[in-house]
């Protein structure tokens, strides 16, 4: 079974200079998705966010939610939530 990011980086060797998502903001390919993923990936390490942290994510409708999903995903349990919940619905 493949990874997450193995199944990225063979789609960046398969398609890199093709569209990998439409916004409106414009395309970004496979190449510039794993580029970004990466940048992603190296400031949670900066940060020091370690394999079994646990890193709090709120889902929005972006290019940069997914990405950050990405960067987390090899490395990290994560728990999307719902944007519409607010501070005091962290409190356990």
């Amino acid at each position: 079974m493949r990874t997450i990011s193995e199944l990225i980086r063979a789609a960046v060797d398969d398609a890199g200079d093709k569209a990998w998502l439409l916004t409106h903001d414009g395309e970004l390919t496979y190449a510039q998705m794993l580029a970004r993923v990466e940048r992603a990936a190296s400031a949670l390490r900066a940060t020091g966010v370690q394999r079994g942290d646990r890193v709090l994510t709120t889902p929005r409708n972006t290019a940069d939610y997914l990405l950050s999903w990405f960067a987390l995903m090899p490395r990290l349990p994560s728990a999307a939530t719902r944007s519409a919940f607010r501070a005091a619905n962290w409190l356990w």
